[in-house]
């Protein structure tokens, strides 16, 4: 089961999923999630997946789902 999730947009083409959750997704598993995420985008990215103990909140204290880094150091 995931519990938290992240999706950070590193270049125009890929996508890093950080994923807290009981255990790694299988390779369907992944599979699948990267289908519903490519449809739901409408945009074709290639996927890298982290999975993490907690995701943190930014600086204010908000949970971000999605953050780009295009163009961040």
């Amino acid at each position: 089961m995931i519990r938290q999730f992240q999706i950070l947009q590193k270049t125009l083409e890929l996508l890093e999923m950080r994923l807290v959750s009981e255990r790694p997704l299988s390779l369907e598993e992944e599979s699948r999630l990267r289908e519903i995420v490519l449809k739901r985008l409408g945009h074709h990215f290639n996927f890298r997946w982290c999975y993490q103990d907690h995701i943190p909140r930014n600086a204010g204290g908000k949970f971000e789902a999605f953050k780009c880094e295009i163009g961040n150091p």
